[in-house]
């Protein structure tokens, strides 16, 4: 008898800690809005790690700005013939492989402009800030690198 009840407290107990790490990870989980946030987020993060002074923090606004809409144009592009290549699916006509080249070429373009947008930061920093960008730079390729493959590199 007393091991049964010890047994249905045990389970009670797991039931209870279930719910409250259930509640913690629904509480905590990330929404649209932290997502956004996260664009502020990375551009509050490189204005103070490369130490802009008010003119460069102008500048570098600018660039955000500029890029953002570009950004959204190339994104919005790319989806529609995404959406164009899937529904080839239904419709045999539509060509395939010059939807495939098109989207090869936007995604080509997209990646200039990101490396033209960092070129142009670059570009404002002083000697002491490419330094620091460099840093940054290698930070994020080796992260997003991890985060691609599912872990560090070994």
């Amino acid at each position: 008898m007393k091991s049964n009840k010890i047994l249905v407290i045990a389970v009670v107990a797991l039931i209870i800690v279930n719910l409250v790490l259930i509640s913690f990870i629904w509480i905590n989980r990330p929404n649209r809005a932290d997502r956004r946030n996260q664009n502020v987020y990375h551009e509050r993060m490189i204005n103070r790690q490369l130490g802009f002074d008010g003119t460069q923090e102008q500048a570098f606004r600018g660039l955000i700005d500029e890029f953002r809409s570009e950004k959204m144009e190339f994104s919005d592009k790319i989806y529609q013939s995404k959406k164009l290549l899937h529904e080839s699916i239904f419709n045999p006509s539509v060509d395939r492989d010059s939807l495939l080249d098109v989207i090869s070429e936007l995604e080509r373009r997209h990646e200039l402009a990101v490396l033209d947008h960092q070129q142009k930061i670059y570009s404002m920093c002083d000697e002491n800030q490419k330094e620091k960008f460099r840093q940054l730079m290698n930070e994020t390729i080796r992260f997003r690198g991890n985060q691609r493959r599912g872990g560090p590199r070994r």
